[in-house]
């Protein structure tokens, strides 16, 4: 290996370290503008809610003024869910849950009309 080769194969490499390494995200995290999460007058449906990563997502959704529906499966787990106030800590108050609906899993065709009445509720989001 010569110096040429040599130097090819470090400009090659400099080239994608501000694209492709924590270095880089760092570097060009710096000129990203603020990210303000404010959902007011969105409406979120929340899949799979009742715990974990759908819980969560519900939760900031609705900290950060969304309207949201939780729709889950498993009915007596979603009133279970409801009556230990799994939805009202400090951050959520009750009026940000406005609705819980159970939708089955075994059939799409379920899971498309409960979407075509929702989104029937607001007819500024309809396709």
């Amino acid at each position: 290996m010569n110096w040429q080769q040599l130097k090819k194969i470090v400009a090659f490499y400099t080239r994608f370290t501000l694209s492709f390494t924590q270095v880089g995200y760092r570097v060009r995290r710096l000129t990203w503008p603020a990210f303000k999460a404010d959902f007011a007058g969105q409406h979120w449906l929340v899949t799979g809610g009742l715990d974990g990563l759908g819980l969560f997502i519900a939760r900031e959704a609705a900290r950060h003024g969304a309207h949201v529906t939780i729709a889950a499966r498993n009915e007596q787990r979603l009133a279970q869910a409801e009556m230990e106030s799994v939805w009202f800590d400090h951050k959520l108050r009750p009026a940000h849950v406005h609705e819980r609906t159970r939708v089955s899993k075994d059939t799409p065709e379920s899971l498309v009309a409960y979407l075509d009445a929702e989104l029937a509720k607001f007819p500024d989001s309809a396709p």
